[in-house]
């Protein structure tokens, strides 16, 4: 069994490492921290896969931090060997990719509107009403936890369902295809083992 003992960071390949770094620090307030320009490393190379061609990985490599919070995005630029650029969108339940990323925010609202104006940036949905939505009321019935003893806790699971019913959120695509989710009202709810 694996022992995770945290998320490291979400990798994303781009076609200009620069123009990557600008856009996600504009999209998401990432603040760049990190850059391995023109990275020929036989270890690196091999570790992903190109075997005995390693010499022939030319890749730049850019760390961002989001601030506040954990998450690390990695900007990777394949200049040698080059790969496909995969010219169409995958739907919200194809299989075989990410589904999404998600990050929490507060002043949802003003997030949309900030995530909507970015270039090269769309909304999951082109409808004109689209925005971020809160989930309909949930009810205690409507979930279960694994544990027995916190299935069993009434309160908990009130508590659950109230938190649930108040999370609005939406989701976008960005330049590279990712589609994120911006939620707010989630909050920990606590190890449901009490």
């Amino acid at each position: 069994m694996l022992k995770i003992t945290g998320l490291s960071h979400v990798c994303v390949n781009v076609d200009d490492i620069e123009a990557a770094l600008s856009y996600y620090s504009n999209l998401l307030g990432a603040v760049p921290f990190q850059i391995l320009p023109h990275f020929r490393n036989k270890g690196f190379a091999k570790s992903a896969g190109f075997g005995e061609a390693w010499d022939q990985v030319d890749v730049s490599i850019a760390f961002m931090t989001l601030p506040e919070n954990a998450l690390t995005l990695e900007l990777m630029e394949y200049h040698s060997p080059k790969g496909q650029v995969l010219d169409y969108d995958l739907g919200t339940t194809d299989q075989r990719r990410v589904g999404h990323i998600a990050l929490k925010v507060s002043g949802i609202d003003a997030a949309f509107t900030h995530v909507r104006a970015q270039p090269d940036t769309r909304m999951i949905s082109d409808a004109p009403d689209y925005r971020p939505t809160q989930i309909s009321q949930t009810k205690p019935d409507d979930f279960h936890f694994f544990n027995p003893q916190a299935e069993a806790n009434v309160e908990s699971k009130l508590e659950t369902a109230e938190i649930i019913s108040g999370i609005r959120y939406f989701y976008f695509i960005d330049r590279y295809g990712i589609q994120w989710e911006c939620e707010e009202g989630h909050h920990d709810i606590g190890t449901p083992t009490e």
